[in-house]
């Protein structure tokens, strides 16, 4: 039987590899595109930015049913974003390199990938703001999957607030299988942050992943009776 000697260094989390909030020279022009896109595609409204933290690390943790949901996040909110991509999109020429530029960093779905968590916590702990899709993978826009538990592992460890957000129109606009996207209003609502304190403790992590979906679901019936009226 090994034991652990207390007073040994703990591994040292990656740092990032850019200032918080820095836009690369690749982000800003291709922010600029997509609020051209989605402005000649539809537009977008946006309400609850209000929630998101203008400096820190935070998760922004939102549900996912689009290739669009990346881009419209980065388009309405002013800070730059980091995110989680698979890890074959890496390999591939010139667009790997690309989404490294965007503030993208791989992940090998399916299983428990240690650097993207590493990563996940040097992008947090350096104050800045993380993209986390809790279902993993995209839905078909009508129902929401089962969250993984990562994101709770992830919020825990780094101890920043989660800010929930419901995306609606992007499933319209380019749906799961679709490459040429149609005309669709888009709106984004942001919810009030999830301090990962309140999960501290054995099981948090699994307890934390299901109440996000559920406030994010919360979200989507909140823009449903809006759009009622």
């Amino acid at each position: 039987m090994t034991t652990t000697d207390p007073s040994a260094p703990r591994e040292k989390k990656p740092l990032s590899d850019r200032r918080p909030d820095q836009y690369t020279w690749l982000y800003k022009p291709v922010r600029t595109y997509f609020k051209i896109f989605f402005a000649l595609f539809g537009g977008i409204s946006a309400y609850g930015k209000e929630n998101v933290p203008e400096t820190g690390g935070a998760i922004i943790a939102a549900n996912h049913a689009s290739f669009s949901d990346p881009p419209v996040l980065a388009t309405i909110l002013k800070r730059p974003l980091r995110f989680f991509t698979k890890a074959e999109l890496f390999d591939v020429p010139v667009f790997g390199a690309g989404c490294r530029l965007l503030g993208a960093f791989p992940v090998n779905r399916g299983s428990a990938d240690r650097t993207a968590i590493r990563n996940a916590l040097g992008v947090l702990e350096n104050g800045e703001l993380l993209v986390i899709f809790p279902e993993g993978n995209r839905g078909d826009g009508v129902s929401f999957g089962q969250p993984e538990k990562g994101i709770g592992l992830i919020a825990l460890k780094a101890g920043v607030p989660i800010v929930p957000a419901y995306i609606d129109g992007t499933a319209k606009q380019l749906p799961k299988g679709r490459s040429i996207p149609r005309r669709a209003h888009l709106t984004v609502r942001f919810g009030q942050p999830i301090d990962p304190a309140a999960y501290a403790g054995k099981g948090g992590h699994e307890r934390l992943a299901p109440d996000i979906m559920a406030v994010i679901e919360k979200l989507r019936e909140e823009h449903r009776a809006a759009t009622k009226r």
